[in-house]
Parts: structure tokens; sequence; C-alpha cells
């Protein structure tokens, strides 16, 4: 039964990978895991104990690229499909698709995970609580519980950086995924703004400004039943559209070593153009690396939605 359910997200990163743990975890009762999802038995696209919501180290920060790591972890470690609180839940492309068709220039939208998941815990074999037969395979031991339980959460926009000082930002419900939900109290953020920790609604969009353009840390606290506060992190870089600042490189070249918004001064079907002009320059008064503008296809607008 959990094989089945796994074998999507597994058979595209190795074959050989899920042949073994068919034969590690295939013989365990699935529904005696308690979350229905089993950390060891999946695939660690990246390690969610690290992003366990109570411990963050100066250099712990989630991007969009981790929440979906985080997401395909938790997917493939699904064991028992059965299970309630996981009913909902969508294949990782599936989810992946829905993110990157919501996300547009108007808004900054979010996705986040919450996840209660089971792990062994660390002397369950020398406890007795399981078993591992002659071909190597798991077992359970009757009246034995080997598990233990772990939270991993992550929030973050899908991209690094935003081009203007005003923005609204949305978390979609049907995008933060979790099996908790029914426990979470509250969700904060502090946009690192000044105005502290704001409470955050689903599907309802939330203004936040900047005085001044850089780096900006978001934090985001998740309250859930029973007193228990879980936290993530993300940077997201902001760029002064109206007064562009210099951009620190080997060489500082005055006013031009900066970034700024360029409006075609030609209507093409109505609409006035736009572009990022950025210029470095080297110090010699040499164009060296000059910029290329090439009319037709803009992939940037399918992986950075919010360009302007």
């Amino acid at each position: 039964m959990c094989i089945c359910f796994t074998a999507n997200a597994q058979e595209e990163v190795s074959t050989a990978f899920f042949e073994n743990q068919v034969m590690r975890f295939g013989q365990l009762d699935p529904t005696k895991v308690p979350t229905g999802i089993l950390y060891e038995a999946g695939f660690p696209f990246t390690d969610i104990e690290t992003f366990n919501g109570t411990d963050l180290p100066d250099s712990l920060y989630v991007n969009g690229g981790t929440v979906k790591s985080i997401y395909k972890t938790i997917f493939s470690s699904i064991v028992d499909e059965t299970n309630e609180s996981l009913y909902n839940l969508q294949i990782p492309d599936e989810y992946e698709e829905e993110w990157l068709s919501a996300r547009n220039t108007d808004e900054v939208i979010l996705s986040g995970m919450l996840f209660k998941y089971n792990l062994f815990k660390e002397d369950a074999y020398q406890q007795e609580q399981i078993m591992v037969n002659g071909s190597g395979a798991l077992i359970d031991v009757p009246g034995q519980n080997p598990y233990t339980e772990n939270y991993t959460v992550g929030i973050a926009p899908g991209f690094k950086t935003f081009y203007g000082k005003e923005m609204n930002v949305k978390l979609p419900s049907s995008l933060f995924k979790s099996n908790l939900l029914e426990n979470i109290e509250n969700i904060q953020i502090d946009f690192g703004d000044g105005l502290g920790f704001r409470t955050v609604t689903f599907n309802q969009p939330i203004a936040v400004t900047y005085a001044t353009p850089g780096d900006k840390e978001w934090r985001y606290r998740i309250r859930i039943s029973g007193g228990l506060t879980l936290d993530s992190r993300s940077v997201i870089g902001i760029v002064d559209w109206e007064n562009p600042i210099p951009v620190t490189g080997s060489v500082y070249c005055g006013m031009w070593n900066m970034t700024r918004k360029v409006t075609a001064t030609k209507a093409h079907l109505g609409e006035y153009g736009e572009l990022n002009l950025t210029i470095r320059c080297s110090g010699d008064g040499i164009i060296n690396n000059p910029l290329i503008v090439v009319e037709g296809f803009d992939i940037g607008n399918l992986f950075d939605p919010e360009s302007k």
C-alpha cells in the first residue's frame, strides 16, 4: 500500500534506492506509524530535521527551493495514505505548478510547510522495539512502539528579489501544506519593516512598505494548540525603483554603479515596455560587457513572475 504511494516521487531519483526502501520497510504495518509519515522510508531531498522550527542558527534561512524540498521529502515519506490528515496532499509536481501559476507582479505569494512526522527512536533496535529479519527487512515487534515524532516547518516567497518598496504579501491556503491544519492557532510574520509580528490570514493580502532598500529578514511564527511555537526565516532583497542606490562591486564607479528602471517611450499594443538596467563600472571608463536586449521570448516571466 505504501509502496505504490511513494513510487512516483522516488523512481525519478533512483530505482535502486526505491527498491531498497521497498525491501527494508515493506513489511512494517504502516497504520502503526501515528502520522502516516516515516522519515527513514522516504528520499531526503533535504534534511528536514534541520528545519525543526525550534533551532534557528544565524545561517539557517529558508527559500522557495527549500520549501519545495521539504514537501518532496515529506511526500516521499508517506507510508499510510489512509491517514486522514494526509488526504488532501497534492503530488509535488502539481503543487509546484500551482505555486508558479499563482505568482504575479501585483503580489508576493508565499508558500509554507508544517508537518509532524515520525522517525525511529535512536535506541529502538537496542530496546528490541523493532527487529530485522534475515533479509534485512524491518519488522514490527508486537506491543512495541519504535517511533518518536518531530516537526518540520518552512515558509518563503518563491524568489529572492523584489523591485519596489511597497508590496502586498499573501499566503494562499492551498499553498500551505500541513497535517496539522486543525491545530494551528495563528500564523504571524515580522517583515522587518519596523511593525513587528503581524497575524496573517490565509488568502488575505497584507500591505508591506519599506523606508529603505536592501536585504530584509522575514521571520515566521506558527503557534499550534498546546502552546508550541515554531519559527522559520527567509531573506528578500528590496530594490528601489525610484531612487536607485549604488551596487557594491570590486570598484566603486560613482552614480553609474546602480540598478535603474527604464520605460519605453513608444507603446506597443497599448503597453509601454519596462526593463531593469544594471550598470557596474569596471573603473576604466570602457564598456566591457555591454547589455544586449533581444526582442522575443521572455523566460523571466516563467521563472520570476513577480519581476515587473
